[in-house]
């Protein structure tokens, strides 16, 4: 009983250490100001939003090791993707919740190859979504220049995406092309240790490994998963009473969180309110943001 009332205790203690290092960071008076303005009926609202996306997240895990040894009930995932949120605090973005979640759900169990098989595919499936949800959006702007511009400039970053995705996907769907990739892999790698025997993980990567419905309903979930997320952005928007409509919030959304899943920043933290602030300023919300910021400050004054 003792260790984990101690791991417990590690937990807040390591939590209110970062609360206090990123209040020695921030401007706590300007947050303060922004906070006074906030909805915080819309911003509840988000917060259940939230809190019930985490069973959709815990739905397409459990899809993903229905045909496995691997044994979790879907409360008890729901439990494990809170406690990877939670490291992911301290891990990089994307990276670090997915590695903790493999430890958490693998822990006492077989089958742990497949199971980091599986979830890789369900990362390459989750990115697909996410770049179709933000790029079509901006397709519905006609002819505004910043965005044609920005249009452009992802262009080829989106198609560079979609022909790796299709890469790693035709790995799963094709035995020769895995076995292709395991011939290569097995001559670049050939020096590893038979544990970290890259080869042989490629070859165990099959669809076929489970049923056709299941890869269809991961799919649909992260789909659904992703109205959730806008949703709760939405609710953020009312909140801080920010003029973005649905289409706005669907491609920054998306785009900032396809950006987060790079392993460049502890928790997303900088790298996401940079790419908002950046986003915003292609519908002129620098401005209106001031604009609010000076109309606060006349009225504390």
């Amino acid at each position: 009983m003792g260790k984990p009332k101690l791991k417990i205790a590690l937990k807040i203690a390591l939590s209110f250490l970062f609360v206090g290092y990123l209040s020695f960071k921030v401007n706590v008076a300007a947050i303060a100001a922004a906070v006074k303005h906030v909805d915080l009926s819309f911003y509840l609202l988000s917060t259940a939003i939230a809190v019930l996306a985490n069973f959709f997240i815990a739905a397409k895990y459990y899809l993903l090791i229905k045909d496995s040894p691997i044994n979790h009930s879907l409360i008890s995932l729901v439990k494990i993707n809170i406690i990877s949120s939670f490291y992911a605090l301290f891990l990089p973005s994307a990276v670090g919740r997915e590695f903790v979640r493999w430890v958490k759900v693998t822990r006492n169990q077989t089958g742990r190859v497949s199971f980091a098989a599986s979830i890789i595919f369900e990362r390459i499936t989750f990115l697909l979504v996410l770049i179709l949800c933000g790029t079509i959006p901006l397709l519905m702007y006609g002819s505004i220049p910043a965005l044609v511009a920005l249009r452009m400039r992802l262009l080829p970053w989106v198609i560079a995406a979609l022909v790796i995705i299709a890469a790693l996907l035709s790995v799963y769907v094709s035995a020769s092309i895995r076995s292709r990739a395991k011939s290569i892999v097995d001559r670049i790698f050939n020096r590893l240790p038979d544990k970290f025997n890259l080869g042989s993980f490629i070859e165990g990567i099959a669809l076929s490994n489970m049923k056709p419905a299941y890869y269809a309903g991961i799919i649909g979930l992260s789909l659904v998963w992703q109205i959730f997320y806008i949703s709760r952005l939405l609710m953020l928007t009312r909140a801080a009473a920010l003029p973005l409509n649905p289409i706005d919030i669907l491609w920054m959304g998306s785009l900032v969180l396809m950006l987060q899943t790079l392993p460049i920043s502890f928790a997303g933290i900088g790298l996401r309110e940079g790419a908002y602030a950046y986003l915003f300023t292609f519908r002129n919300l620098d401005l209106f943001i001031l604009h609010l910021g000076i109309k606060s400050v006349s009225k504390s004054n």
